[in-house]
């Protein structure tokens, strides 16, 4: 399956409304925990 991958280049929030209000979110995935840069560009982009 890696062969029909390709690595990101950005990270992206987008905008949830869950009827009480509304919050940013954003994803990771397993690999990217390992790297806190990706939590610290997450969470200033949700910031925004």
């Amino acid at each position: 399956m890696e062969a029909y991958t390709e690595p990101g280049t950005e990270f992206k929030t987008c905008e949830l409304d869950y009827g009480n209000g509304k919050i940013k979110l954003g994803t990771m995935i397993c690999f990217d925990r390992d790297f806190p840069e990706s939590a610290r560009i997450l969470m200033l982009l949700s910031n925004e």
